[in-house]
C-alpha cells in the first residue's frame, strides 16, 4: 500500500539531529485551530495520512504527527515532553507508536502496542483523526494502520484545561516530522494527505469520529 500510494516524501539528512517533515511557520501561516470551548466555539476535525519512510533502521528516532503550538522549527525532545500538543508519536525508547498529549504540562504517552509499529520502513501507511468537538473540551483520537486494518481509539478529558490539554484560546498547527535523534542516518516520512476542518458542529460520540458541519 505504501509504495504504491501518491504522496510526497521528505528526507533527512545524515548527521545526528537531523529532521524531515512539515510544519507551518508563523511568519507565513498563523496557527489558527483550537480546541473547543465547551460553549460551541472553536473546535476542528484533522486527519493526517502518513507513511514513515526510513531507507533502513535508524535507531532512536523520533516522530509527531498532529496539531500542536506555535510556528518555530521542531527540536530534538522526546515528543511526549512537548507542551500544547496532541497527536501521534514515536519515542526513542519505544518500538510502537504512542498517543502523546498535553497542555502546559506533557501527559503520560498512551501505548497503541505492537499492532502500530514506529519503526518507518515505509511499509505502513498511518492514519491519524482528531476530533476537537466546539462543544466539549475533550479530543477524541483514532489511529488506523490502513494496510492491516488495526485501529486504536480513545478520547483525552480535559480534567484541568490548560494543563491537560491546550486552552482553546491557544492555537495549533499541523505538524509531521521524523529525526534520526542519535543515530547517524537519514529518515523519512511521506505525506498522502492532510485536511483540516474547523468548527464543526458536533460529533455523534468522541469515539465514532463522525461530524457534522454548520
Amino acid at each position: 500500500m505504501a509504495s504504491r500510494a501518491r504522496r510526497v516524501g521528505a528526507v533527512s539528512a545524515a548527521t545526528t539531529g537531523s529532521f524531515a517533515g512539515w510544519y507551518l511557520n508563523s511568519l507565513t501561516v498563523a496557527p489558527m485551530w483550537s480546541v473547543g470551548t465547551g460553549a460551541g466555539a472553536g473546535g476542528f476535525f484533522a486527519v493526517f495520512r502518513f507513511s514513515p519512510s526510513d531507507a533502513a533502521v535508524v535507531s532512536g528516532a523520533r516522530m509527531f504527527a498532529g496539531m500542536a503550538a506555535g510556528g518555530a522549527a521542531p527540536t530534538n525532545v522526546e515528543p511526549n515532553t512537548l507542551p500544547n500538543a496532541i497527536g501521534v508519536a514515536a519515542l526513542s525508547t519505544s518500538a510502537n507508536l504512542q498517543i502523546v498529549s498535553g497542555g502546559s504540562t506533557a501527559q503520560a504517552a498512551i501505548d497503541l502496542g505492537s499492532a502500530f509499529p514506529a519503526n518507518g520502513l515505509a511499509a505502513d501507511v498511518y492514519e491519524l483523526v482528531l476530533a476537537a468537538p466546539p462543544a466539549s473540551l475533550d479530543v477524541g483520537w483514532r489511529v488506523e494502520r490502513l494496510n492491516t486494518g488495526d485501529i486504536a481509539s480513545g478520547a483525552l478529558v480535559n480534567v484541568s484545561p490548560g494543563v491537560t490539554l491546550p486552552t482553546a484560546a491557544t492555537f495549533l498547527s499541523p505538524r509531521l516530522w521524523r529525526s534520526n535523534n542519535a543515530t547517524a542516518l537519514s529518515v523519512g516520512i511521506d505525506l498522502l494527505s492532510l485536511s483540516i476542518e474547523a468548527a464543526f458542529k458536533r460529533c455523534v460520540c468522541l469515539s465514532c469520529m463522525r461530524r457534522t458541519f454548520f
